[in-house]
């Protein structure tokens, strides 16, 4: 499909501008042309029900959204709405005179860079996942929430959206192996939506519905000069915008574990809750995980030439989304300095773990006393006990989520691991004890070294670990036999550490 107008775009005379290129990029809802510094996106005059442009008002209206909706995370790549003029046979971009059409422009960015692209090329960097994260939070932080009278982000369209992947897969194309699973995933999915049903509508009611990106896949993420850029966000459906954030967030971390990147994946939720502090998203991120996994299996369905082989991939992504391991509850123990944040980070990497640090939740609660007006120490008892409850209410919500858990933080005093020990019994989880421990000199180097970083969170001095060596309280009988020792200085810490919790069936598969 291509217009007679788009065609005769197809000119440098066209453009007010000096032309390098001129590229043709068609979609099944647009026309991209290229011309080396701008690109210019064009809408096709169609409706697929979920969309409908075909009216030039429709079209000036969507690519107005487009701009508006894409300027909040890349204001640098969107620039202006412009129009069309002079005649079909010749036509001017810019000119005003009896308007054909409207384009959104952009900047134009080097090709080959989309993450999608970088990652199946090896050239992927995992740090930038953090850089990632820290714009989607950034990003879900200040959209606007929607209206409670609004029907988006409501459970019945969230539960219609979810019954419509399985309903509008072409059945009679399936073999009875995989006809018969994806009779049973859907109906686990509706068993799981009663499940959860209370707490989509309590997300709702506490902002968590938002107006998000709606589209945020590897495809739509490029590596600019020195930052990432996030674009092409959903502008033609509000049912598709406004969702709750983590179901956002879930489309690129399922998108990542389809890759097979499924330790990246946990990288990038791991950072993304930490600036969030979303621990009750965890609740629902693998109902929405899978939900966009069977929008996959769906798109491989559709058509004449079905793709059997990638809807089977997706189908059995959405299988082990659905029945994840028995959950795991590690308590990191030892003074500050000895390691036990390095290591707690890399180890939830590659067990799929959601790591909650003390220092962080201690930073958190020390914010929001002092913006009430109320100011005590940093370091002091008071403080250790608001920050263990807050710990302990945090991990408990993350244990009724199925989800496996590190807890970053000493352990120093006998009756704080108690309160964690009876609710990995309450559970009936397995609980372990990480015994982190290093030289005296080489932790008071670490310590001088972190308090010299401007970047770090704690502020754990040699003092503090003076007083942490008197208060730390040995660790029991019953504790030792759960206790794995890692001396935090040995190369091979981490791998030793996996491989005795595999050796007690405790994780099954370690990502590398």
């Amino acid at each position: 499909m291509k217009s007679t107008l788009v065609n005769n775009l197809l000119d440098p005379a066209c453009y007010p501008h000096e032309v390098s290129e001129l590229t043709l990029i068609e979609t099944h809802i647009a026309w991209l042309i290229t011309t080396g510094e701008y690109v210019y996106k064009i809408k096709k005059p169609v409706n697929f029900g979920f969309l409908d442009f075909t009216t030039l008002e429709q079209r000036k209206f969507f690519c107005e959204e487009e701009l508006r909706l894409n300027q909040r995370m890349s204001s640098d790549l969107y620039l202006e709405v412009v129009t069309i003029g002079g005649s079909e046979n010749s036509p001017q971009i810019g000119a005003t005179d009896q308007t054909l059409e409207y384009a959104v422009k952009l900047r134009q960015f080097k090709g080959g860079q989309l993450l999608s692209e970088l990652l199946e090329q090896d050239q992927f960097n995992p740090d930038w996942l953090e850089q990632l994260a820290d714009k989607i939070a950034d990003f879900h932080a200040r959209a606007p929430i929607v209206s409670p009278d609004s029907r988006w982000g409501e459970a019945d369209s969230i539960r219609q959206l979810a019954e419509d992947n399985y309903q509008q897969i072409n059945k009679s194309l399936l073999p009875p192996t995989e006809l018969q699973e994806l009779e049973r995933l859907e109906q686990v999915s509706a068993e799981r939506f009663d499940a959860l049903e209370h707490l989509l509508k309590a997300r709702k009611k506490d902002g968590f519905v938002r107006e998000c990106h709606g589209d945020l896949h590897l495809g739509n993420i490029t590596l600019g000069d020195e930052h990432l850029i996030v674009f092409d966000c959903i502008e033609f459906n509000l049912e598709f915008r406004w969702i709750d954030r983590i179901a956002d967030l879930a489309f690129l971390l399922m998108d990542l574990e389809a890759r097979g990147h499924q330790r990246w994946a946990n990288r990038c939720l791991n950072r993304y809750i930490e600036k969030s502090s979303d621990f009750s998203g965890l609740l629902l991120l693998p109902h929405y995980k899978a939900f966009r996994s069977m929008i996959r299996a769906k798109v491989a369905m559709l058509g004449e030439q079905s793709n059997l082989p990638e809807f089977r991939r997706y189908l059995a992504l959405t299988t082990r989304y659905f029945q994840p391991p028995k959950p795991l509850l590690i308590l990191m123990h030892g003074c500050s300095g000895t390691g036990k944040s390095f290591l707690a980070a890399q180890l939830a990497e590659r067990i799929n773990a959601i790591e909650v640090r003390n220092g962080i939740e201690r930073q958190r609660i020390y914010q929001e006393l002092a913006l009430r007006g109320d100011h005590i120490e940093l370091y002091s008892a008071d403080m250790d006990t608001r920050t263990y409850l807050r710990v302990e209410e945090i991990t408990e919500l993350l244990l009724r989520a199925g989800q496996t858990v590190i807890l970053d933080a000493t352990f120093l005093k006998q009756r704080v691991r108690q309160r964690f020990e009876k609710l990995a019994e309450r559970f009936d989880y397995p609980l372990r004890i990480i015994h982190c421990d290093a030289p005296n000199e080489v932790i008071r180097e670490r310590l001088q070294r972190r308090l010299r970083n401007s970047d770090s969170t704690n502020e754990a001095d040699i003092s503090i670990y003076e007083q942490q060596r008197v208060r730390n309280e040995l660790l029991n009988e019953a504790e030792q036999a759960v206790t794995l020792n890692a001396d935090t200085t040995d190369p091979q810490v981490i791998d030793v550490l996996i491989k005795e919790l595999q050796r007690q069936s405790l994780v099954i598969t370690a990502l590398n």
